[in-house]
């Protein structure tokens, strides 16, 4: 049943959502130890790139304590941010301003121009946007299991991710507490197979600037090795996940256990382009 009245109904008030924008940008993300291998291998030059930083993204860089050792990235790792709409300041204040317990990713591509494409760290190191202990790795023969830190590029798209239909609106949903203000109909995807459930969509801006991220970093991004796969552990990840080849994955594809970005409607569209 939807639109019925219950504790997801609630608005945070004022202290909640104050310790929420508070948590933003905190979740721990340490993994392994770099590979020493990659402190000596140099990213070979490359039309829109300058030491590891795209020239189509606004600088940003993220505090020194959200940045690693070097990496030599063969792969990407794409997220959602799933927050609200309103808390990308938020966000950006917490990466850029905060050592917090280290998570932060590459690039941060805003719903619009206005927002933009930020880069927080170099492609050159790691940018720690994956999970820690028990996230699924790259499992290279003869190499072993990689994390995703440590041989990918993370990049966050900003939306609420999943959402909820509740009292006659779509609403972000945390800790069974519904935040922030309806999300409008027009950008919301219903799930067909559960109803009052949704996804808040990308926009085209996003879909465009995630395309020409990713279409740039061909030519600088190590080969994949071969026989490169991705693993989760615990659980299968979701079909709407999964792509075919180790130079992408989606954060649910590594860590289904735990995440579920970026969710059907930015997983289907990475499918669909043959991701």
């Amino acid at each position: 049943m939807t639109d019925q009245p219950d504790l997801l109904a609630t608005i945070a008030g004022p202290l909640e959502a104050a310790a929420r924008l508070l948590r933003l940008g905190n979740a721990p993300t340490a993994g392994p130890p770099p590979d020493p291998a990659a402190a000596v291998e140099t990213h070979p030059p490359a039309p829109r790139w300058v030491d590891g930083w795209w020239s189509e993204a606004r600088r940003m860089p993220a505090h020194p304590g959200r940045v690693g050792g070097p990496i030599r990235p063969f792969a990407t790792v794409v997220h959602s941010t799933d927050i609200l709409p309103e808390e990308w300041d938020a966000l950006i204040a917490a990466w850029t301003g905060k050592a917090g317990e280290g998570a932060c990713a590459h690039f941060l591509i805003g719903r619009d121009e206005q927002h933009g494409t930020l880069q927080l760290v170099p492609i050159t190191h790691n940018g720690n946007h994956a999970g820690g202990p028990g996230h699924g790795v790259f499992r290279i023969p003869g190499r072993g299991d990689l994390h995703p830190n440590l041989v990918a590029v993370g990049i966050e798209i900003h939306c609420a991710g999943g959402v909820r239909h509740l009292n006659g609106a779509w609403r972000f949903v945390e800790g069974g507490v519904a935040h922030g203000a309806p999300l409008p109909d027009t950008e919301v995807t219903p799930d067909p197979l559960r109803p009052g459930r949704g996804w808040h969509q990308v926009t085209d801006y996003q879909r465009e600037r995630l395309g020409a991220l990713l279409a740039d970093l061909e030519p600088v991004l190590a080969p994949v090795p071969a026989g490169c796969v991705k693993v989760a552990f615990g659980e299968t990840p979701p079909a709407y996940a999964v792509l075919p080849n180790a130079r992408i994955a989606t954060h649910a594809e590594l860590d289904p256990v735990h995440r579920a970005d970026p969710w059907n409607e930015l997983s289907g569209w990475l499918q669909g382009r043959g991701a």
